[in-house]
């Protein structure tokens, strides 16, 4: 029950990020072409990380 809290959390925090960069790139009004690559690159490293995470959780 404990690893999945863990997961849920982890998940809850990779939605807020990108929901925050998601809102920054909207404020700061860039053009849609820099937004596309901020999300695909940002999305990447984002599920490396998790992917990483969720393999540290499991070893453990």
């Amino acid at each position: 029950m404990k690893l999945l809290h863990r997961v849920f959390i982890d998940l809850l925090f990779v939605a807020l990020a990108m929901l925050f960069f998601a809102l920054f790139i909207y404020m700061s009004g860039k053009v849609p072409e820099f937004f596309m690559m901020y999300v695909f690159y940002g999305g990447f490293c984002l599920s490396f990380y998790f992917s990483y995470r969720l393999r540290k959780i499991f070893m453990t």
